[in-house]
């Protein structure tokens, strides 16, 4: 039987008693809306959210004594600035409010995004009523940071601060625990802990790196800490990945979404064979397909494919990848981002990783993570063969397990524990 850790103690209490107020709290999450109180005529509103929770602002509300404020009036789009999706730049973050004629301006960056109304007059309202878009697999939330207000008067105050109101919780936890279990003194290392719990329960993960680094510095255990943490996530079917963030990996899909998946991917691969015949799954991909019993490995989250083409013809990879986009584009596979690592790709709103390998003439591949050498060899990959996954044949190398055995050694047939990477924290 494992060891009880402060975590479990502080998970406890929380169930104990403040499970009503996380229920309250989570129920009006995974509604998409938030209510933030008003006490004088609002001139301008700031909202601040976080991308990396899955927030997609869809509308906001006015109310006066429940009643909606509108004169049936859409925003006025007068200013936009920012990095904001080049597709459709205004629906980057809709906005369906029906009240006076305002001016907001939008900000976007790889991780959280605000949105600014002003408001021509101000507006005598007492409820502001926050919606988010959480109709979809990706916004799923409504994960709100902080709302600022300007009033009437020229003053401001911030009515929403989600972090202040995780430390104030987490502190009255904490002083909660010492009352009860006088074992625990440290103050600090409950508050902590309970700040995980919490950010667990009600699916907060958009500061966990910055956090956990902070538990650290207390002294508290990394894998505890993470083990904590996954073990809250599990029931919102996340899994933490160091170094990628919180993921819903291979565990949480369903058959169906399996199935889905790979059939996908198989297309994008057949688009891509029809030009590049030398390409394949690998990766972690090849390594489900060969060791787990449905294909997946529980804990990746998504399919790795190789293209592997000649240095004759293409000097480096980015060379590569500028001729391979516009051909999948016009396939109508999306291009999400070309990173030094990979291509992100995404077809029917599924995403798939697309490397490049390239060949010398004695068959050495150099393909990433082998940039310091050609840690491959085109004689055990080609011809390739098909594994037959889900009813599916998927092109895989002619020899699985010598590709395997160079790629990842000779205990691939071994899984490691999910928390493997766990040393890249050491490093954010």
């Amino acid at each position: 039987m494992s060891k009880k850790t402060i975590f479990d103690d502080v998970y406890s209490i929380i169930e104990n008693e403040y499970i009503d107020i996380i229920n309250e709290k989570k129920v009006l999450m995974k509604k998409g809306i938030f209510s933030l109180k008003l006490h004088k005529p609002v001139k301008s509103i700031f909202i601040y959210n976080s991308l990396n929770d899955m927030m997609s602002l869809k509308c906001i509300e006015l109310r006066k004594n429940s009643q909606l404020i509108t004169d049936d009036y859409l925003p006025d789009y007068k200013s936009s600035i920012g990095k904001l999706h080049k597709k459709s730049p205004r629906n980057s973050i809709r906005l369906n409010t029906s009240f006076k004629p305002c001016m907001f301006i939008t900000e976007k960056t790889t991780k959280d995004s605000w949105v600014r109304f002003y408001f021509d007059e101000p507006v005598d309202a007492d409820t502001l009523v926050i919606h988010g878009r959480v109709d979809s697999i990706w916004y799923r939330r409504l994960m709100l940071l902080t709302t600022n207000v300007e009033f009437e008067d020229g003053s401001q105050e911030c009515i929403w601060n989600q972090m202040s109101f995780l430390d104030e919780l987490s502190e009255k936890i904490a002083q909660k625990m010492c009352t009860i279990q006088s074992e625990y003194t440290d103050l600090e290392k409950l508050k902590y802990a309970a700040g995980i719990c919490l950010r667990g329960l009600l699916e907060i993960y958009s500061d966990f790196e910055k956090y956990f680094l902070h538990g650290l510095s207390i002294g508290l255990d990394k894998v505890e800490i993470l083990n904590s943490i996954n073990s809250l996530a599990k029931g919102n079917k996340l899994h933490y990945s160091p170094g990628y963030g919180f993921l819903k990996t291979f565990e949480f899909w369903s058959e169906k979404e399996k199935y889905e998946y790979l059939k996908s991917a198989a297309q994008v691969v057949y688009f891509i064979r029809e030009k590049y015949p030398l390409t394949f799954f690998y990766g972690g991909s090849l390594l489900g397909f060969v060791r787990e019993k449905d294909g997946f490995i529980p804990y990746d989250h998504d399919i790795d494919v190789l293209c592997v083409v000649s240095e004759l013809e293409y000097k480096n990879h980015k060379d590569f990848y500028s001729e391979l986009m516009p051909y999948l584009e016009n396939k109508g596979v999306e291009i999400c981002s070309l990173t030094t690592v990979c291509l992100h790709v995404k077809f029917h709103s599924l995403k798939f990783d697309v490397f490049a390998g390239l060949a010398d003439k004695d068959g050495g591949v150099s393909a990433y993570p082998w940039h310091w050498g050609r840690r491959h060899n085109t004689s055990y990959m080609f011809p390739t063969i098909d594994i037959n996954i889900m009813g599916i044949d998927l092109p895989i190398p002619k020899n699985p397990f010598t590709f395997l055995d160079v790629h990842y050694g000779k205990n691939w047939r071994v899984p490691i524990d999910k928390n493997f990477g766990l040393e890249r924290l050491d490093n954010i």
